[in-house]
């Protein structure tokens, strides 16, 4: 497997109510297209009531987004809702070239200030997540 370890998106795709758990990918590319233990995404996805725990990769444990200007029109496009992602065993929980957009009431577990995007609900933010670009 080369490209996402759980779901490989490279159009449109919703994914409701399920769960992407100990799922991985090996990639070598330094260009990180062998991305994305659980997600890895070159379209638009939308990932509602969902939990990404303890997927692997270099790229993106959990998710990842690659911008892939040779086989998609424009960057990619995440939106989380109620989910989780959490325990991404190597490499960040998230990672990519464009943020992830949070629609609100998400958690994100995270190795103490070293994952990108920052995306979490306010309910649940703490004052660890201090370098994130929104303020928290």
């Amino acid at each position: 497997m080369t490209e996402g370890g759980a779901i490989a998106s490279f159009g449109t795709v919703t994914v409701r109510d399920s769960t992407l758990y100990n799922n991985s990918i090996i990639g070598t590319s330094t260009s990180g297209d062998g991305g994305g233990g659980g997600i890895q995404n070159t379209g638009t996805i939308s990932v509602i009531q969902t939990t990404l725990s303890a997927n692997s990769s270099h790229f993106g444990a959990n998710i990842h987004d690659l911008n892939d200007t040779q086989k998609q029109p424009g960057p990619p496009t995440t939106t989380l809702r109620m989910s989780i992602v959490a325990n991404g065993v190597s490499g960040q929980n998230c990672s990519g070239s464009v943020a992830i957009t949070d629609s609100g009431y998400n958690l994100d577990t995270r190795k103490p200030l070293t994952i990108w995007p920052c995306f979490m609900s306010p309910a649940v933010r703490t004052t660890t997540q201090s370098r994130c670009s929104n303020g928290w």
